[in-house]
Order: C-alpha cells, then structure tokens, then sequence
C-alpha cells in the first residue's frame, strides 16, 4: 500500500510539471522505480506537519479570536468583529467569513515551532473560495513570528514571518508573497515583496470554483507559487528580479543632511534683458477678420427662415390647453433651403494677417547656470549582502487570518502547513482534487445548474439541520410521509386487487369477467419517470449518508393492509 500511494504521489507531480513519461528515463529498470517510489513514501512518512486543520465541529477549541482593535481607522469599524461560520460538514467543511465590511482576526497555534535553520522546506498550502464577487478583500494569511504578543490581541501590525494569499480591491487583482527580514546593521524589519503574478484575476476571482494555493520555500533560498497545483511564479529570496523592494538595500542613498545652496543656480534659460518690444507690434489685432472679398450668392433668401413648423405633425389626442398651454407643432429643416441659402448672410471669417498676439521677450542661456543639484551620495547604513536568508528567517508559531473585507463570503478550509512537497501534494490529492472534480461536473456551463442549485439547497439544509436539530424530525415526517402512503396504496393494491360485487348473471357476470380480464391486462400504470440531472458517484454516495431517509415499507406490512372493496353495479340491459 505504501509504495501505492507513493507511485501515485509521484505520478501527480509529474503530471503536474507537464511531464508526459510515467518513469525517469535514466532508471528504466522496474526494480529502480520502486526504490524511488519508497523514497517518495518515506519523505512523506517522515514529514512534520506543523497545521493541518480541516475545521472539524471542534475547530474554535483550537481557534483564538482577537478581541483588539486595529490603530488608525474609525472606531466604528476598527473592532476585530466580523462573524466567523463553519460552514459544510466532513470534506466540505470550510470557515466562512460571513459578514460584509469587517474586520476579521483569527488565529491557531502550531504542534510545534517551525525553525527555518533545519535544512527542510517550508510548506503552506490552503483552499480559498469565494462565494460571491469579490468587490475589495483579503484572503490571505499570515505565518505570525515566534514573539510575545498572545494570540488574543493578533491586530495588523503584529509580527509576521510570511504573507500569503490574494488581496484584491476594484480592478486590482494580487496574489501576495511578502516576506519580512531582520537587517543585520540596524534590527530593523524589511518588508521584502514579491513581484505581480500575472492574470490572478483569471487564475482565482473569475469564478466560485476552489482554488488551492500553495507556496514552497525551500533551505536553498528558492521558492514556487502555484495556483490549482500550477506554477506561476518562481525565483530566489535575494533576487532583484523576483521582489520589489528587493532583500538587500542600495550601497549609497543620497544624503538626507546636504541641502541645495541658497546661491545654487539651476535654471537653464533667462528672459534677454535688452529685448525691447518693436514698435509696429499691435497687440490689439484679431486672430481673425471678415473676408472683405466675400460676396453674398444670388439665390441667398435672407426672408427664409432656417426652420419652418412640421406640417405633418398633429396636436395629441390628449392635449390640454389649459393643463399643456397652447400646442405649437415641432421645428424641422426649412425644405426650401436645400439648394440655397437662408437666413441672415454674414461674410466668412479668415485669418488676420496683421495678428501677432502677445509680445514677449526672447529668452537666451543662463550664463550663471550650474546644472540640476543633486544631494550628494553616501554609504548606506543599511546595505548588507546576504546568500542565504533563509535560515535567517525569523521562527513562527501560528498562522492567523487578519483581515478587511467588503465582500461576505470568503472561505477558507484544508490549511496544511509541513516541511514536505510529497506531504502538500498527497493532502491536496485527498482533499482538493475530489472537490475540484465535483465543482467542474456540476458548472452550470457544463450543463450542471440543476445540480449546482441542488447543492447550494442541500448545503444549507445541512446548515440549518444543524443549527437547530429538530427540524431534522419535521423534514423526516413531511418527506417520509407521502413516500409511505404511496408505497402502501401500490403494493397493498398489487396484493389485494379490488373485488367486483354484480348483480344479477348473465351478461351481468359476462360483463365482470369482461371487466377483471380488462384489469389484468391493463395494470395501473407507474408514475411517469423524469429525466434526472446525473450525479458523480461521490456526490451520491455522500448525499445517500447524509439525507434522512424514511422507514421502507416490507411487503409483509403492506399485504396486511385489507384491500377495500369497491361495489359497482351491474349496467342495464340495452
């Protein structure tokens, strides 16, 4: 079974890369795949898992809600307040952040503290959904730092080691990696941010679909970002190219003590000092004038008017003199002066050539010019270089959700953070993938709307029967009810077929035996069968343990049921 399961694992990530061979081609030998698929095992065998929290009913025993309030915003909304719901049962169970424009803070500790000086990688990986649009939000989550500050009081600035996840407000969609690094020449934090990855918007807002979101840093300072078990970024911890801000700082800044000289000259051209204004300059001349040679076409009819009342039109029906005042019919082009012109004539206009506008005096170099000032450079206190900041890394505790959100609805479930690949890749293999495969059957492009309608219904049965357990007895009896009655009207009728009292023999009895060899050929028909949507067999299988199902009726309860005997009367002899 082991080397099972560690043939499958390696068999994902293989499919997942954009592999295509089920082997390594420089082990072609059956005896060595095995040997590697054992090692895959044994990695995973031999993995710490720090979080893996599927948000069973007992979930807020291990949960710590903040009771702070966050610094710098209204008080109104600055209380960590907004309502956290546990929403699905079993696979499907998830935490919902439920209420629209709050603050959420929430966080759980690890079984133990993850060092970033053991030669392991580091893990994180969680399914985000967002149930309505996302409008402005976060859904990331924080790996808060080994430090001092309890859980209870978890608020924005409390220290973290690694942000993860997507943050998206308006038309700006993210997917967030920051780390946060202790410069070693003042003990300051620096907030070192990855690089935009392109399309997130398409990658995680532009459905209701489960996404999974995995990020893997490893001893060697690289890291992967994947989205739905694809990569979408990668790159080093010190590299330049992959983070803005960058780890390392600038080897000079400019110095914040140098000034600019008062006496510091920096414009480039000066007003001539002895340009004098010419004395045929005319200020007061139009850009244009009348063109003075224009002359007025013979066929102009400055007795026409320009617009002329519609002859075709007629005051409304309903038209009130008093109410409307006095009905006027509406102004069109007059026809008359589609070949000529109408109206007033005046001459065009033409560009004065006596215009010379505003004078102004001509402008010569600065022979006092001394270039743009600058501050001068110096060394940067700040500057150090660093090769491997990953064992550098501060140790964390706990991971926490501390969040704004506009949207409602945003949920989080199967959050797993390890020192190992194979064990990431396993746990979304058995959780993810089954739920993916479910969302994909039941799209409503796909032809499943039905079936999605069906399982929104059905998740908040779920929800409710939960709530209050004894709707769980009412929906029993009123959905076990009629399938009772119906299955004891058609077996109990099959068992004991009415039986027909005539009067009188004769035709009477030749029209009863007529009549019951009529039955036996026409039974009552079935109900009709309707077209159902189908149903993956998981979904099935699930639906089939969770709905209440009502008391079958044996055949035996239902022949003791005495049939009723229905008397019809002979007919008339023609």
């Amino acid at each position: 079974q082991t080397l099972g399961e560690g043939e499958k694992t390696r068999k994902k990530r293989s499919s997942i890369e954009g592999k295509h061979q089920t082997g390594f081609p420089l082990f072609s030998s059956m005896w060595t795949r095995q040997l590697l698929c054992v090692f895959v095992a044994l990695q995973a065998a031999c993995a710490t898992v720090y979080l893996k929290e599927q948000f069973t009913p007992d979930w807020d025993s291990r949960w710590v809600v903040s009771t702070a309030s966050k610094d710098g915003v209204d008080a109104s909304i600055a209380k960590y307040d907004g309502e956290w719901k546990l929403q699905g049962v079993n696979a499907s169970a998830a935490l919902v952040a439920s209420v629209a424009n709050k603050h959420y803070g929430i966080s759980v500790p690890f079984t133990s503290k993850f060092e970033f000086t053991q030669a392991k990688p580091l893990v994180l990986q969680y399914e985000v959904r967002f149930q309505e649009r996302m409008s402005c939000g976060g859904a990331y989550v924080k790996l808060l730092s080994d430090s001092n500050t309890p859980l209870n009081q978890l608020v924005d600035k409390t220290p973290y080691t690694i942000l993860f996840g997507p943050d998206k407000c308006g038309a700006e969609s993210k997917l967030l990696f920051i780390y946060r690094f202790k410069n070693p020449n003042t003990g300051n934090y620096r907030e070192v941010v990855a690089k935009p990855v392109s399309k997130a918007f398409e990658l995680i807002y532009a459905d209701e679909r489960t996404h999974l979101l995995t990020l893997a840093i490893f001893p060697d300072g690289q890291f992967s970002v994947k989205i739905d078990n694809k990569r979408v970024a990668t790159g080093s911890l010190e590299s330049s190219s992959a983070f803005e801000p960058a780890l390392m700082p600038p080897a000079q800044v400019d110095d914040p003590t140098d000034s600019k000289p008062a006496d510091w000259v920096d414009a480039k051209m000066v007003v001539d000092a002895s340009d004098v204004k010419p004395d045929d300059w005319d200020e007061s001349q139009p850009p244009q004038i009348e063109d003075e040679t224009a002359v007025k076409p013979a066929d102009w009819d400055e007795s026409a008017p320009e617009h002329i009342a519609d002859p075709d039109a007629a005051r409304p029906a309903d038209w009130d003199e008093e109410m409307d005042g006095e009905w006027e019919a509406p102004l069109i082009p007059n026809p008359a002066c589609d070949s000529h012109g109408c109206g007033p004539w005046e001459r065009p206009k033409i560009r004065n050539p006596l215009f010379k506008g505003k004078w102004h005096p001509r402008e010569i170099p600065n022979p006092e010019y001394k270039g743009e000032w600058a501050p001068r450079r110096i060394d940067n206190p700040e500057f150090f270089t660093e090769t491997a900041p990953f064992a550098k890394l501060d140790p964390i505790k706990a991971l926490a959700l501390e969040l704004w959100t506009i949207t409602a609805g945003v949920t989080f479930s199967n959050i797993l953070v390890t020192d190992s690949v194979e064990e990431a890749e396993a746990f979304a293999e058995q959780t993810w993938a089954p739920k993916r495969e479910l969302e994909d059957s039941l799209r409503p492009s796909e032809g499943g709307g039905v079936l999605a309608v069906f399982l929104g219904w059905y998740e908040s049965l779920l929800e409710a029967v939960d709530e209050t357990p004894y709707l769980l007895v009412i929906i029993t009896a009123v959905a076990g009810l009629p399938i009772v009655m119906l299955l004891r009207c058609c077996v109990g009728g099959a068992a004991n077929p009415p039986a027909l009292a005539t009067e009188g023999e004769g035709e009477g009895e030749g029209e009863s035996k007529r009549a019951d060899a009529d039955e036996d050929d026409d039974p009552t028909p079935l109900p009709e069968e309707k077209d159902e949507p189908l149903v993956p067999e998981s979904a099935n299988e699930q639906a089939q343990q969770d709905l209440p199902h009502s008391a079958p009726v044996t055949e035996a309860a239902a022949k003791e049921t005495p049939a009723p005997v229905v008397s019809v009367p002979a007919p008339a002899p023609a």
